[in-house]
């Protein structure tokens, strides 16, 4: 019998609505006409896994990058992973992440509100990095 998918890390009531916010913030910094020239931006939230009581902190973030090739200015919008051990693991704390999006800023910005239309991309990699980091620590 398998887990519902809203009891699973990545997938629980609290964090959707946690990436809902960090969603909604990243929206309304895109709608800004001079989005592009303020980065970096980071918004993040902290909170405690449900059952596992493990502290956690995601921190999503978008930054410029120049591409080496074109010269074009490339933006990343990444989201990093801090889960704090809480002394039933053999470790103390993990960390990780991934990129959500990349590529030219209208790209990007349409990308975050796909992302806050359908956060499930973004809840199967908090998932898979959660199994990592007390699976395979």
């Amino acid at each position: 019998m398998s887990t519902p998918l809203a009891s699973k890390p990545g997938y629980t009531a609290p964090e959707a609505q946690l990436l809902q916010a960090l969603f909604q913030e990243l929206g309304h910094f895109t709608a800004l006409p001079d989005w592009p020239a303020r980065l970096p931006f980071q918004v993040c939230r902290s909170f405690v896994l449900e059952r596992l009581e493990n502290p956690v902190q995601w921190t999503i973030g978008l930054y410029q990058r120049v591409g080496k090739a074109s010269g074009a200015a490339q933006v990343q919008l990444l989201l990093d992973l801090r889960i704090q051990g809480t002394g039933k693991e053999a470790w103390s704390s993990s960390a990780g992440g991934f990129r959500l999006s990349h590529g030219p800023p209208e790209q990007v910005a349409a990308d975050i509100i796909r992302l806050s239309e359908n956060l499930q991309p973004v809840q199967q990699q908090l998932y898979e990095e959660y199994y990592a980091a007390f699976y395979n620590a």
